[in-house]
C-alpha cells in the first residue's frame, strides 16, 4: 500500500510542475522538448562531474563521447581521490 502512495504522491507532484516546465521549454529560442531534455541531457549535467564536462566543452564532444569520457574517469579513478568525480 505505501508504494501504491508514493506512486500516486509521485504522479499528482509531477502534474503540479509540468505546465511550468512545458512553458519554460516552450519560451526559449531555439525549440527543445522538455521530455527530451530530461531523458537526454539533464543527465549530462547532474550525472557527470564538472571535470569531465569542462573537458567535454573544451574539446566539442559529443554526448556519447562524453559518457565514455566520464566511464573512463571512473575506471581509471577507482579506489583514487578522482574517483568522487565519477
Amino acid at each position: 500500500m505505501h508504494a501504491l502512495y508514493e506512486r500516486y504522491h509521485f504522479k499528482l507532484t509531477s502534474n503540479k510542475f509540468i505546465g511550468s516546465v512545458q512553458e519554460i521549454f516552450k519560451n526559449l529560442p531555439k525549440p527543445v522538448k522538455w521530455l527530451s531534455f530530461y531523458l537526454n541531457d539533464l543527465p549530462l549535467l547532474v550525472d557527470i562531474c564538472k571535470e569531465v564536462q569542462d573537458i567535454s566543452i573544451q574539446h566539442n564532444l559529443n554526448k556519447s563521447q562524453t559518457r565514455a569520457l566520464a566511464k573512463l574517469n571512473f575506471i581509471i579513478g577507482v579506489g583514487a581521490e578522482s574517483a568522487k568525480c565519477a
